[in-house]
């Protein structure tokens, strides 16, 4: 889920700088800002796709 209250069911693809690709069901991909993301989804991507925990901290005020 965003921050905004959106949700998207999708694998990741990638993770590069400031962005995270997510392939959704129709293998689309679609790219989004990570500060974007919501709180349990930035600790999603520590813990399984590698990205730094520096991510955790560095979210804007939102869901978390």
């Amino acid at each position: 889920m965003s921050r905004k209250g959106g949700t998207l069911e999708a694998q990741l693809g990638g993770i590069q700088g400031e962005m995270v690709t997510l392939i959704g069901k129709d293998s689309k991909q679609v790219k989004l800002k990570i500060d974007d993301l919501s709180l349990a989804d930035r600790q999603h991507l520590v813990e399984f796709g590698g990205a730094p925990e520096t991510i955790i901290a560095g979210g804007k005020p939102g869901l978390v």
